[in-house]
């Protein structure tokens, strides 16, 4: 019987150690959470639902997809506006960034980039009929800039040479449409979003040519994720030798491209407000901030006058009296006699 048990119980032992020495199956492949950006032609084309599974998703949603197949990792893109997304990438709370970032010295403090998979220039958009001819015909005039981008930084640069003020917005389609309704007279902007905006109807021209010309490449935080950057590099050097990256580019900045995004602009009260929302929002606050700061103030100029009221010093109670007078009497220049005002008495 004890001889019985021994071989039951080195028979478990041996089936153990053999399934220890099976091939356990594949490993599970490496996840990553991308930040992307909102619509920004012809980089990144978000469907109606916000995501990024229409016919043509955009430029770099193409490439990434392809690189990730290649390289057999998964990932799930979190869309955002570019501060956003840069803020993100900081605070660890995406592994990469992939919204059309021109590799710039000040962008590589903080971001490794990958290899470069495209050359993107700036340029001056306005609309058709403009008279916007150059940038010295921006003096005292007011232009749109995408926050936190290269456009931004570029308009900053040269804001006091010509003279003109900013306005920043979240995206590129409500910085066109802001133009487009004469808010702004022009916009700051890619060269391949303008020319895609300009395809897709949008009564815009080029004003010049393209300037301050800067490689676009996928970023990763400063010292972090060193093999999704590998990875990233490894896979846009195999899908350029099999020419899945030169069909990717002619789809969408080919003479022949045919696809086109949603920059209809809606003209409508509801659309103008949703299309304006930053800047209604930043009216609010201001109107908020000044409010609260105008009874702060009106509080404490009562209390020091309330103080000089009962003052036993002449001149301040005479002080604190004269201005009570003032307020308690109406002008005859703002309010009409009661006799000539029309209403009912």
């Amino acid at each position: 019987m004890r001889k019985n048990s021994i071989k039951i119980l080195l028979a478990f032992v041996f089936l153990f150690v053999g399934m220890l020495a099976l091939p356990t199956g594949a490993k599970a492949a490496d996840h990553y959470t991308i930040g992307t950006g909102p619509t920004f032609m012809p980089f990144q084309i978000q469907d109606n639902q916000g995501t990024y599974t229409g016919k043509h998703p955009g430029l770099e949603i193409e490439i990434f997809k392809a690189i990730a197949k290649k390289e057999h990792f998964t990932y799930t893109f979190k869309p955002m506006e570019l501060t956003a997304n840069i803020t993100a990438l900081e605070g660890n709370q995406t592994d990469g960034i992939l919204a059309a970032l021109m590799i710039t010295p000040e962008r590589k403090d903080k971001i490794d980039f990958s290899d470069s998979y495209l050359s993107v220039g700036l340029t001056l958009a306005a609309p058709t009929n403009s008279k916007i001819k150059s940038w010295k015909d921006l003096k005292g005039k007011t232009i749109a800039v995408k926050a936190g981008s290269t456009s931004e930084a570029y308009a900053e640069s040269v804001q006091k040479k010509y003279g003109f003020n900013l306005r920043r917005f979240k995206d590129s389609n409500t910085e066109f449409n802001d133009v487009l309704v004469g808010n702004t007279v022009a916009a700051v902007d890619s060269t391949a979003t303008v020319e895609y905006a300009i395809k897709n109807k949008m009564k815009l021209h080029l004003v010049g040519k393209a300037y301050n010309k800067n490689p676009v490449a996928f970023g990763v935080k400063k010292g972090t994720h060193k093999k999704l950057l590998r990875q990233f590099n490894a896979g846009l050097k195999a899908i350029k030798a099999d020419g899945t990256y030169n069909k990717i580019i002619e789809t969408y900045l080919g003479k022949h491209s045919t696809v086109t995004g949603s920059t209809k602009i809606d003209r409508s009260f509801i659309g103008l407000l949703r299309d304006n929302a930053t800047s209604f929002l930043d009216g609010i606050k201001m109107t908020v901030e000044i409010t609260i700061v105008a009874i702060i103030l009106a509080t404490v100029i009562g209390v020091i006058l309330g103080i000089m009221g009962v003052f036993p010093n002449k001149a301040l109670r005479a002080i604190s009296t004269t201005y009570a007078s003032s307020l308690e009497v109406s002008p005859s220049w703002c309010w009409p006699s009661s006799s000539t005002s029309g209403f009912p008495t």
